[in-house]
């Protein structure tokens, strides 16, 4: 269950069936697509794909802030298998395949067992910015197999961003995205369809009836949250300047979402840089 082919077959599962189609000109359903790939293609050939399409994968992205820039120099900024890296003098950029498991126990053979998946993790450094783009966890378990199996412990990004902080020599520090949220969220790029705040005493939570925003219903409430921290948040783009339609993201935290495909390589970066440039 855990061989190489195997392995990167499933990172392969987490990329849309039609960028597999395309790329290796193959076609089928998608289990049949990519038991193609892994053996017809060489691992430098899907890891070219990996790299060169990462930003249409589902991404959890942190941002933080350093005492210093990354030396050029530095090749190595993780533990782990390393598929690309380049540095200049204004950036460096990572690409890993980060590898987690899931133990479950298999009831055909009556023991625990474990399913290691290898997650694409990009970093990137500009200036005393880093930004860490983690694949998000969502593959069905069972889905691998043809007999009932009970997860015994669930599957994250444990061990990357320790990972990071290990390897740089340095503070990391989570960096406050409240101001580049708040300048865009009051110059109408985007409005909310889900807030988090916190109250004196409680968090609230609203969660808006479809077609329907939060500043645009309850402006005299958005105006009290704009002087707090913002929460946890679901945003929709209001304007062409933010081409994914909705993204999560807790400012406080500097920890943003994107649960669905993006239609180019460049949406996801690009409402990063958004948030950054008016932060």
């Amino acid at each position: 269950m855990n061989s190489r082919n195997e392995l990167l077959g499933r990172t392969l599962d987490a990329f849309p069936v039609n960028l597999l189609k395309d790329y290796f000109d193959e076609s089928g359903k998608k289990e049949d697509i990519i038991e193609a790939i892994v053996q017809k293609f060489t691992e430098k050939d899907i890891s070219d794909f990996i790299c060169t399409h990462f930003n249409f994968l589902h991404l959890t992205i942190n941002v933080f802030e350093l005492n210093k820039k990354i030396p050029s120099s530095v090749s190595k900024i993780m533990d782990g298998e390393c598929i690309y890296f380049h540095s200049s003098k204004l950036i460096s950029e990572w690409i890993y395949l980060h590898k987690i498991f899931v133990n479950y126990y298999d009831t055909k053979k009556g023991h625990t067992d474990r399913l290691e998946f290898l997650i694409p993790v990009k970093i990137f450094n500009r200036g005393k910015k880093l930004i860490v783009y983690q694949n998000t966890f969502q593959r069905n378990i069972n889905s691998y197999f043809e007999y009932n199996i009970f997860l015994e412990r669930g599957a994250g990004y444990i061990g990357v961003i320790d990972n990071i902080r290990h390897n740089y020599a340095g503070p990391v520090f989570s960096l406050d995205l409240n101001k580049g949220i708040k300048y865009l969220w009051t110059n109408n790029f985007l409005d909310a369809m889900h807030v988090k705040s916190r109250q004196s005493k409680s968090i609230r939570q609203d969660r808006m009836d479809e077609n329907y925003l939060y500043k645009a219903s309850y402006p005299k409430r958005w105006k009290q949250l704009m002087s707090t921290p913002i929460q946890q948040t679901k945003f929709k783009s209001l304007t062409s300047d933010i081409s994914l339609d909705h993204f999560d993201c807790n400012p406080s935290t500097g920890n943003i979402g994107v649960s669905f495909h993006p239609n180019s390589p460049d949406e996801t970066p690009d409402l990063i840089n958004l948030i950054l440039r008016n932060n």
